[in-house]
């Protein structure tokens, strides 16, 4: 029997400090920079558990909420045994609901749902792409090996983020850019990681595969560039990855420009603080 319900969630709290995900063996890695980064992966926090069918469905994503890449993780487990879920197909899929004068108006995000169905801590990893602040309800859905399956729904407010990029192609079509790594900005030579989705339908957004992306970073107010950047290549499921080179602290933007078979498809940049 599938069921639903739903939650406003809150950060589960111990005292005086935050519950930090137990999920350790993901399906698909968390949103991480290059290994010299010593901040390069983010620290999942859980925010909120239901329960349904017999099973705690625990999600645990960023202490923070923030429009663009957000890594978040689905964590599974049999309430009678407290024993992990590790057979089941999970997937996280994100909804916003705007009245607006016509009516109400529903729309999707991005979603990246496990590439694996099994996982031997019941956690299973699925990234979304957050692609305006606002209320955003998260329908996550699950079908384990023993036949339970239901969807919860998690209800969150996120904030505005400068890690997004939306825009309108050449083409007339709606692209959202997501800058994935690095998660801090120090100075050094660091993966660059960006993913790229295209707005299909309001409930359909496919990664692009198939772009060239040029990349300058620079400081504006000082007047130079850096050495030895790649541009990043497409590595899979619409990421791309290069390299970019803080060669000193400030204020640094990151120019991209968007072609297809050397058709420009858009322009934009992200602006970072490198401490």
């Amino acid at each position: 029997m599938r069921s639903h319900y739903s939650v406003v969630t809150a950060v589960l709290v111990v005292g005086a400090s935050v519950l930090l995900s137990a999920c350790s063996d993901d399906s698909r890695p968390m949103a991480s920079g290059s290994v010299d980064d010593v901040a390069g992966q983010i620290e999942l926090v859980a925010l909120g558990s239901i329960e349904d069918q017999g099973i705690r469905v625990t999600l645990h994503g960023p202490e923070m909420l923030q429009s663009g890449y957000t890594p978040l993780e689905v964590e599974l487990v049999d309430i009678a045994t407290g024993a992990p879920i590790q057979s089941a197909q999970v997937q996280i899929t994100p909804m916003m609901h705007l009245q607006t004068d016509d009516g109400e108006m529903n729309h999707s995000a991005p979603t990246e749902p496990p590439l694996a169905q099994e996982s031997t801590d019941g956690c299973f990893s699925n990234p979304v792409v957050l692609i305006m602040p606002g209320s955003w309800h998260l329908h996550v859905s699950f079908a384990e090996a023993q036949g339970k399956q239901g969807t919860v729904t998690f209800d969150l407010d996120v904030e505005e983020g400068d890690r997004i990029a939306r825009l309108t192609g050449e083409d007339g079509a709606a692209y959202f850019v997501a800058l994935v790594a690095p998660q801090t900005a120090v100075v050094g030579r660091h993966d660059l990681e960006l993913a790229v989705f295209r707005r299909e339908t309001m409930m359909s957004f496919p990664p692009e595969m198939d772009l060239d992306i040029d990349m300058e970073p620079s400081m504006p107010a000082m007047g130079h560039g850096s050495p030895e950047n790649e541009s990043p290549l497409h590595t899979g499921a619409g990421h791309y990855t290069g390299k970019v080179n803080f060669i000193m602290t400030g204020d640094w933007r990151i120019d991209l420009t968007l072609r297809r078979q050397d058709t420009l498809i858009a322009s934009t940049h992200f602006d970072l603080t490198v401490e």
